[in-house]
């Protein structure tokens, strides 16, 4: 329960999250537009399509988002449309999300912005896409270039990249989303590659960045727990899954940050194994739990747990995503308040608290099996 008497903060940020690819619509010249349109890539044969048309009604959409009272919208800008073809910047798009931040701002709205959410342009991933010793410095050129253009209008919240240890796991360890390898050499060249990009796009920032600029990364912790606390074994492998996938990314970047942007959903069971692909495949769920439409276990405590992770770096937490995947809003509305319950004990702890958003938890689909 919420600390008897306990208020959040006046100018606590309450907010949703997007990303530009699953929302916008017609991304066509992005590396997933490309992908998702091969059969069998992912289930249910889905495709993002015209998506939520949030392209062209992200002014409405805007204002729904101040009805419901909130006051921070983090969204993402879409690279492959800002930068279509190698050195083609296209002012038009520029100045489009130059107008979203605008229309953040009309409505009372702290807009936060993304700058790359898994996708790439085309042209960039049939370079090699992160693999390309390139990547960085483009991205940095990219980085510069929508800096220049949104710092001006009110964008001062800046998310570099979302996600870079779910995207080394799914796009090159575990081979489903794309480039879909399966390298361990592969993975750790393109973690060393996010880390430079990271770097660069920070720099980029507070170079060119108005007012006063927070950068940091969304990462992804999962609160990781023993199968079997009695195993040595177990125990041992659920410090390794917390150490390679919550923290490394992060201590990495530890003096290029001025926030920790948090990204929690659940909770997966470590256990050891000699072989690496068991190792690396911890169980996200254990039978007759309460999961989620995408098989997540209900795990809020475990928000609490990755809080105080977050928190270890000393610079403020943002809760860049918390949601749940269900049609069901009783879910929904349990799920909120059991995170939130969570979020107000540590703040009452002392924690640094400044934002939480929420998102959908994912879609209901997702990549195929295999």
């Amino acid at each position: 329960m919420v600390p008897e008497g306990f208020r959040f903060p006046a100018d606590f940020l309450w907010g949703a999250a997007t990303s530009g690819h699953q929302v916008e619509g017609e991304n066509r010249l992005s590396d997933w537009w490309a992908w998702e349109q091969v059969p069998g890539r992912v289930a249910g044969g889905d495709r993002s399509g015209l998506a939520a048309d949030h392209y062209r009604r992200f002014r409405e959409d805007i204002g729904l988002l101040a009805d419901l009272g909130l006051n921070a919208y983090r969204f993402g800008v879409e690279w492959a449309r800002v930068e279509p073809f190698p050195g083609d910047f296209e002012e038009r798009e520029l100045e489009h999300y130059a107008e979203m931040v605008e229309a953040c701002r009309e409505r009372g709205v702290t807009p936060m912005v993304t700058l790359n959410h898994f996708t790439l342009p085309s042209w960039l991933a049939n370079r090699g896409g992160w693999l390309w010793p390139e990547a960085p410095r483009r991205f940095a050129a990219y980085v510069e270039r929508v800096v220049r253009a949104l710092a001006p209008r009110g964008a001062e919240w800046w998310v570099t990249i979302n996600e870079p240890m779910v995207l080394v796991v799914q796009g090159f360890l575990t081979g489903v989303w794309p480039p879909q390898l399966r390298s361990p050499r592969a993975a750790w060249r393109a973690h060393a590659a996010l880390v430079a990009a990271h770097r660069l796009a920070y720099e980029a920032v507070h170079g060119l960045g108005a007012g006063r600029p927070m950068a940091g990364v969304a990462q992804n912790m999962i609160d990781f727990v023993p199968l079997d606390p009695r195993r040595a074994g177990d125990r041992r492998a659920a410090r390794l899954h917390w150490r390679l996938f919550n923290l490394h990314f992060l201590d990495r970047i530890r003096d290029a940050q001025d926030f920790v942007g948090l990204n929690y959903y659940s909770r997966s069971w470590s256990r050891w194994s000699w072989r690496p692909e068991g190792l690396l495949n911890p169980l996200a769920a254990l039978p007759g739990q309460r999961t989620t439409q995408m098989g997540w276990v209900w795990a809020p405590e475990g928000l609490g747990r990755t809080l105080e992770a977050a928190a270890s770096y000393g610079r403020p937490v943002v809760v860049t995503e918390n949601g749940i995947a269900t049609l069901d809003d009783r879910e929904r509305l349990l799920w909120i308040r059991l995170h939130l319950e969570q979020l107000a004990a540590a703040l009452q702890r002392g924690l640094d608290g400044r934002c939480w958003t929420t998102s959908s938890g994912r879609k209901a689909s997702g990549p195929a099996s295999g």
